[in-house]
């Protein structure tokens, strides 16, 4: 399984602030988070393996431990 963790663009780009002095526009961070997703799917496909995408959050975290249970 591919798991992807998405987040919104103000919060990445606010983590991102802390993490380095080079920060990166919205804009960018929003196309970034895009092509990850489409990237983690077209590889599901070519694995035949299934894609989650989960929001970094307390509800997504509960999902994807309702997921790993069965």
């Amino acid at each position: 399984m591919i798991i992807v963790i998405v987040d919104s663009e103000k919060i990445i780009a606010k983590r991102n602030k802390h993490k380095s002095e080079k920060l990166a526009s919205e804009e960018f961070l929003i196309s970034f988070q895009r092509e990850e997703i489409r990237n983690a799917k077209k590889i599901g496909e070519i694995m035949k393996i299934p894609v989650l995408i989960v929001n970094n959050d307390i509800e997504g975290y509960e999902l994807l431990r309702r997921y790993m249970e069965g």
